[in-house]
């Protein structure tokens, strides 16, 4: 009887913390690059409204990769092909509670590691802005050399 007590307990918080983490999700974008389309949305916590974490999602495979949003003033990695960082976010001045201004950094090219950025705005209403417009989808562009990806060429919003 005390394990039953017991095991009831320790599911209760677990679920409790589940619960904490997961509030309401907001959709940001369709990320697509070579020919694979992916999702960009975040979650916030159903207490506090705080962005708790961002997910990523395969549409096809319904695979969800979710990451700490606190992980944006480090960097978030959403795209890591072999050892290279292909995409990634990162903010200095972020808020988890209203959004902010934040760099999409990308590999431009993996032979000479030339990365460019792209300043974006998370709004407090949690959508995504570029030069003041809304951002629906991302195309990235392949940067080709003698017909082999190398990299990104540039990022096509809304397309």
């Amino acid at each position: 009887m005390l394990y039953l007590i017991r095991s009831f307990l320790i599911l209760l918080v677990l679920l409790m913390c589940v619960q904490k983490t997961r509030g309401r999700e907001y959709y940001l974008s369709e990320l697509r690059y070579n020919g694979q389309i992916g999702e960009l949305s975040l979650c916030t916590d159903e207490f506090d409204h705080k962005i708790s974490f961002f997910e990523i999602k395969d549409p096809e495979s319904e695979e969800v990769k979710r990451l700490p949003a606190s992980q944006i003033f480090d960097e978030i990695i959403l795209l890591k092909i072999k050892d290279y960082e292909v995409i990634k976010l990162r903010s200095e001045d972020f808020n988890l509670s209203y959004g902010g201004n934040f760099t999409l950094d990308y590999l431009y090219n993996g032979l000479s590691n030339k990365r460019k950025q792209i300043e974006l705005e998370l709004t407090p209403s949690f959508e995504i802005q570029f030069d003041g417009e809304k951002v629906f989808s991302m195309r990235f562009i392949e940067n080709k050399f003698l017909g082999q990806i190398v990299g990104i060429k540039k990022v096509i919003f809304n397309d």
